[in-house]
């Protein structure tokens, strides 16, 4: 598998995991990558790491992460970057995107309970 533009955000070992689809065990707090997203305010796609939320069927409400600091959207740095299986700084865009199942690839890890706590997701 080739990560080009998210390869920032994974660790090696991440990197290197079999494809994990997603199964009916996907649930709140873990960490994913998800196929084709869109850039922000902009045309482009990129695979990109998720924070997911809730899961309902094939319906999975998340939050984006980046590696950008912002100071007009609000944004949570994730602290635990080894529990969610990432290596690079990293913030959850705290807006709220509905997504299909079928967008996720591989999970990389699981939010550490501190990062959910910050982020609310139970």
């Amino acid at each position: 598998m080739k990560y080009e533009t998210g390869s920032r955000y994974l660790s090696e070992q991440s990197k290197k995991r079999p494809h994990n689809r997603p199964t009916h065990n996907t649930k709140a707090g873990e960490v994913w990558i998800a196929n084709d997203m869109r850039f922000e305010g902009s045309e482009g796609r990129k695979d990109r790491p998720i924070v997911i939320v809730s899961v309902n069927g094939d319906s999975i409400k998340c939050y984006h992460c980046t590696s950008q600091i912002s100071s007009i959207r609000k944004r949570s740095e994730i602290l635990d970057l080894a529990s969610a299986g990432l290596e690079k700084k990293t913030y959850v865009d705290l807006e709220l995107h509905t997504i299909s199942s079928n967008k996720l690839s591989h999970k990389l890890g699981e939010l550490s309970y501190e990062d959910r706590d910050i982020l609310h997701i139970g």
